[in-house]
């Protein structure tokens, strides 16, 4: 039995020689069988990709400042009174030419009323005056053919040779005719003091109109209206308060159209324009955006090397307010058919600090991560513009990393976990 048992365990020492000299088993796959020490270290990394799309990216200049009314004006009255009655209160939008307050009207619709009555008394005498026109001229037409009938008579006789017709007659025919013309003359005179007069009245008719015109405006005064839709911001008087003639009422704001002044770095003047398009936000609506416009650029540079820019907004809804502190985003220029990825894919580099990207390619059976180079264009909260740099290019559709590439150096096979990304 000894002498067995000594050749078995030589056996065994021989077979456990023989192994370390083949080296470690490689490790089984699931199926059990062993796998290959390449198919052991290149195990496809986890990823999570978005797709590279085309589409508009803009350039911005973000600045702030606190907006003003374009147009803002003390309502006064325009003649003294009583106030009986307050129509609107501080914070009414009202309309162009709707009635503030009333002023007591009793004595401006006495003066209205006199002043009437007079301008019908003066348009009577000037309707008077120029029917008397017409009588005087009728009496001086008349006239005028009486002087030439008593002129035909008198050359008439005149021309009778002497002793056919008496002196006496003679002299009567003159007698006649310089009767009749004194008569014409008189009239006539009657006429130009009659048409005098009627110019007179005709005056005073429209001087009483012109009074009539201004009793009504002085009544009207009795009722301020808004000279422009807006905001009442202020109201400075109280119910039966007595004002003065162009004492303050109300302050009214026109909030539908605002302006924001702000003060730009002079560098950014050649890039400025009017009717760039800028949004507003504001912290009182967090929500939202608003539309606004860049309206004026000044031409000249301020003491500090600024350059004063004029942003312009149009409302309806009237949320914005004057004085609201607003954070202004103007565009600059926009590219409509930008290469866009998200700004988890841009990754840079340790050494030089340049960008660059891992686009998923196919590799036979597997998918790849490929490193390209690129440079940084336009940016947006979420999104940048990509320049490719490299001779393979990243291109619209490709899927680009934006999770999981940390650990990634380029060519390594990568197994995308999430598809929920992509866009």
């Amino acid at each position: 039995m000894r002498p067995a048992l000594l050749v078995l365990g030589a056996a065994l020492v021989a077979l456990t020689a023989c192994d370390r000299t083949r080296g470690p088993k490689p490790p089984a796959d699931d199926a059990g069988k062993p796998k290959s020490k390449a198919a052991a270290a290149a195990d496809p990394a986890p990823v999570r990709v978005a797709r590279l799309t085309v589409g508009p990216i803009s350039e911005t200049l973000e600045t702030t400042g606190d907006l003003q009314a374009e147009q803002w004006t003390d309502v006064v009255v325009r003649r003294a009174g009583l106030v009986e009655r307050l129509r609107v209160e501080e914070g009414q939008v009202v309309e162009a030419k709707q009635p503030l307050l009333d002023l007591d009207r009793a004595e401006p619709q006495i003066l209205l009323e006199q002043a009437r009555a007079d301008a019908d008394l003066a348009e009577r005498r000037a309707t008077l005056a120029s029917a008397q026109i017409v009588d005087a001229q009728i009496t001086v037409d008349r006239l005028r053919l009486v002087e030439a009938k008593a002129q035909t008579e008198f050359d008439r006789y005149n021309r009778l040779p002497p002793g056919v017709i008496q002196v006496e007659e003679l002299e009567a025919r003159r007698f006649e005719r310089d009767r009749t013309r004194k008569e014409r003359e008189a009239a006539e005179n009657a006429l130009e003091r009659v048409r005098i007069e009627a110019k007179i009245a005709v005056a005073e008719h429209e001087a009483a109109t012109l009074k009539v015109g201004k009793a009504e405006i002085d009544l009207d005064y009795a009722t301020p209206t808004a000279p422009f839709a807006g905001v009442i911001s202020l109201r400075h008087v109280q119910a039966g308060q007595y004002l003065a003639a162009n004492q303050v009422a109300y302050t009214l704001v026109d909030v539908s159209k605002l302006r924001l002044d702000v003060n730009l770095p002079q560098r950014y003047l050649p890039r400025l324009r009017a009717g760039q398009i800028v949004t507003l936000e504001t912290e009182a609506f967090p929500e939202r955006t608003f539309d606004a416009v860049l309206r004026r650029v000044s031409p000249v540079v301020g003491e500090k090397g600024t350059i004063k820019v004029t942003i312009e907004v149009h409302q309806d809804a009237l949320l914005l307010r004057p004085g609201m502190y607003v954070a202004a985003t103007i565009v600059l220029d926009t590219r409509e058919k930008a290469l866009l990825a998200s700004k988890r894919a841009v990754v840079y580099d340790t050494a030089g600090g340049a960008p660059f990207v891992f686009i998923v390619r196919p590799d036979g059976d597997r998918r790849v991560a490929q490193k390209r180079r690129v440079d940084i264009g336009y940016r947006r909260t979420d999104h940048v513009e990509i320049i490719p740099v490299s001779d393979d290019p990243p291109t619209v559709g490709d899927d680009v990393i934006i999770a999981g590439q940390d650990d990634l150096r380029g060519g390594e096979p990568v197994r995308v976990v999430d598809d929920s990304t992509r866009r």
